[in-house]
């Protein structure tokens, strides 16, 4: 049970602890979030940040878009709380390791046999593929007891909640200044 719980604060408390300070500073930076207010009003706040962003009309183009925008966008696009940074982060680890994978593949392959695979059913399956990474980002809970061999699942998800806590109260304590993006 101890290593149980150790795995637990170290392969989920860390990585989302890290991730959503990252996000949710990028947030404070970028003016969508303030940072010096009480839990309360930051909850208050996070809650509002997806609101507004689900009314939001107004779309930028992608060629005028910072890539920090982008990344809140998409953060957004998932929800602003625990379960958009879970989701963002699950989506995050999946399309990175489709990434790896498929250069991977690329790197195996002549370039007869490349030329060779390029076709319409290719892009489709990337399509496809795409689909399902972003299923699998939604229901992350299920992704993630695929992925990791939990033997409490409990201890997995109050530890990831912890590691959110802590982030966002660094965040809205220690939120880095710059950033070049």
């Amino acid at each position: 049970m101890f290593i149980e719980l150790l795995r637990a604060l170290v392969f989920s408390a860390l990585p989302v602890l890290l991730f959503s300070y990252l996000i949710i500073s990028l947030a404070i930076r970028s003016g969508k979030l303030t940072q010096n207010v009480d839990a309360k009003a930051f909850d208050n706040a996070l809650k509002n940040l997806s609101s507004t962003h689900k009314k939001s009309k107004i779309k930028t183009p992608f060629y005028k878009t910072s890539a920090q925008d982008m990344l809140l966008n998409k953060w957004l696009f998932f929800g602003s709380g625990f379960y958009g940074v879970m989701a963002f982060g699950t989506y995050v680890c999946i399309e990175t390791l489709e990434i790896f994978n498929f250069i991977a593949g690329l790197l195996s392959l002549s370039l007869s046999q490349f030329f060779s695979n390029l076709s319409i059913n290719m892009l489709v399956d990337f399509i496809v593929n795409a689909i399902l990474n972003l299923v699998d980002a939604f229901v992350w809970f299920n992704y993630w007891m695929q992925q990791i061999d939990m033997q409490n699942g409990w201890f997995w998800l109050v530890a990831a909640y912890l590691g959110f806590l802590g982030g966002s109260k660094l965040a809205r304590r220690y939120s880095f200044k710059k950033l070049a993006f």
